[in-house]
């Protein structure tokens, strides 16, 4: 990846849409523009980087920050403050979460009976074995 000043960044990133920086310098690094708490994106973007955006205002793109894994580069696209569910709305979200993980585990038993008790049988005409 080339790094860029973060001079250069400025004059073309901050006006800029985060897809046109991204494609213009080959950058990879995906974006986080979903609702999340602060904890959670201080565990994405490790402590050093998560600092530095904790200072920044919208608009804003930082110097190179060296981490652990790599160089990072954050522009702060808006900072929204996380808003927690609500009991009705988190609770609907578990039980979905619940169904959707035991309709897993039956199919994966499913197939794994299925496989068990399972004879293939290949028709000779079909078969690469000449006796």
């Amino acid at each position: 990846m080339t790094v860029y000043t973060a001079e250069v960044l400025r004059k073309q990133g901050a006006n800029t849409p985060v897809e046109a920086v991204i494609s213009k310098y080959g950058l990879t690094e995906p974006r986080n523009d979903g609702d999340e708490f602060y904890f959670a994106a201080k565990i994405h973007l490790g402590d050093a980087v998560y600092a530095k955006a904790l200072q920044m205002k919208e608009g804003e793109v930082s110097e190179p920050l060296q981490a652990d894994d790599g160089i990072h580069i954050v522009k702060v696209i808006k900072d929204k403050v996380p808003v927690p569910l609500s009991y009705e709305h988190a609770r609907l979200q578990v039980l979905t979460d619940l169904k959707n993980a035991q309709q897993e585990r039956l199919m994966t038993a499913t197939m794994r009976f299925l496989r068990e008790r399972s004879k293939i049988l290949v028709a000779t005409d079909y078969s690469d074995y000449k006796p």
